[in-house]
């Protein structure tokens, strides 16, 4: 990169993510052996604790074969204990992380249309993953300035991207969603519970900040420390539901806030930013 960079920052987490990554054979043997563990649920201290002993096996692991490569996971180690430290005792940089590791494919995959080390660290900038408040409209927005820097040809690989990741939401992000949920919420009775009020609320069309509200109460009743988790899981599923019908992010803006419904999606996001904020408040 092209700066130095804040180890709390996304893309500081992106670059050490990439050297982890070096040190692994092949992206299965990534996510099989490393990123499952940074994706499992850590919040309780037994948890947490059996986390570190995992990736601790993980990072040790092998150092004869990868000192021999060239590559030694066992450097990079102490860094890593102090991500997970950091993140233990910072909810909101244990949100940044888990969002940086879910992404991290993806942003790899722009960065490699991408020509200059600037155009990453600006591309990862307007994801805004550095800022937990940010709603969905505003990291639209923001990728579609980040696109407007670019030349045309760097432009129209980045939109390609993002358009065949939109698909990939598109058409695996129900199963996925539902597994991430389920593991979080590490109970098959409640699962089942929460599944069938996903179900049963979007067969009857009722609003999503409606099925939201069932949903938060159910948890709260159980399960109130994983709350959180959960909430981001959902908020990126209704992202994705609300970008499916345009051919880019680029349209998706200029629909939403250029031309005449712009408004009408301001006014839901202004409801649901209610919503949250009252949620907000039940939990405090």
């Amino acid at each position: 990169m092209s700066q130095v960079t804040h180890p709390h920052s996304a893309i500081y987490l992106y670059n050490f993510l990439c050297s982890v990554r070096s040190t692994f054979s092949t992206a299965d043997e990534y996510q099989q052996e490393f990123e499952t563990l940074l994706l499992s649920p850590r919040y309780t201290p037994e948890l947490f604790e059996s986390v570190m002993t995992q990736l601790a096996h993980v990072m040790t692991a092998q150092q004869q074969e990868q000192q021999l490569q060239g590559r030694s996971r066992l450097s990079l180690w102490p860094e890593l204990q102090k991500i997970m430290q950091s993140a233990k005792q910072d909810p909101q940089y244990d949100s940044l992380l888990m969002r940086m590791t879910e992404s991290f494919f993806f942003i790899r995959h722009v960065e490699s249309v991408l020509d200059q080390d600037y155009q990453l660290e600006g591309f990862i900038r307007s994801l805004l993953l550095d800022s937990p408040d940010a709603n969905h409209a505003q990291v639209m927005s923001s990728i579609a300035a980040f696109l407007q820097t670019l030349d045309r040809v760097t432009r129209m690989g980045v939109e390609s991207v993002l358009n065949q990741q939109r698909q990939s939401s598109e058409q695996g992000s129900p199963d996925t969603l539902l597994l991430q949920i389920r593991r979080i919420l590490d109970d098959d009775a409640l699962f089942r519970e929460f599944n069938a009020i996903v179900e049963t609320g979007t067969v009857a069309g009722i609003e999503w900040k409606e099925i939201l509200f069932k949903l938060y109460q159910l948890v709260q009743s159980r399960r109130p420390e994983v709350w959180d988790s959960i909430s981001s899981l959902l908020d990126q599923a209704q992202s994705a539901h609300d970008t499916t019908q345009y051919n880019s992010y680029e349209e998706y803006v200029q629909k939403n806030f250029l031309d005449d419904g712009g408004q009408q999606y301001l006014d839901s996001e202004v409801d649901r930013a209610r919503v949250e904020s009252m949620l907000g408040s039940l939990s405090m």
